[in-house]
């Protein structure tokens, strides 16, 4: 399921217990590296997922959440932007991948 590109992400102040951070930096302007921060006890239900991109990324990039219950992906994002989009996760394991950096991040959504 592709959710909407940079050009349509959300605005306003999330919930921080609500919140992930992707942040992608490409092998062009650095190491190319993926990370997130995500808050402890994560439940299920709507999230704002932010992925953050160095100012010396090439080109935009998307990002994958996948689970065992399928992946989901923001397009788009351009060097130096912010991007927020709101999600609904089911409970379980994520592994979050970029089209940029060889490496991954995961977290997990704790089952209520």
């Amino acid at each position: 399921m592709e959710v909407p590109p940079a050009a349509e992400c959300v605005s306003g102040e999330a919930d921080s217990s609500r919140t992930i951070t992707i942040r992608v930096d490409d092998e062009v302007g650095g190491f190319g590296s993926i990370g997130s921060q995500v808050p402890s006890g994560l439940t299920p239900g709507t999230v704002r997922v932010v992925v953050e991109t160095d100012e010396e990324n090439a080109d935009p990039i998307t990002v994958t959440l996948q689970s065992e219950d399928g992946a989901q992906q923001i397009a788009g994002v351009e060097p130096a932007a912010t991007c927020g989009v709101d999600l609904e996760l089911a409970g379980g394991d994520y592994v979050v991948t970029s089209d940029v950096t060889d490496g991954d991040a995961e977290f997990t959504v704790v089952e209520e």
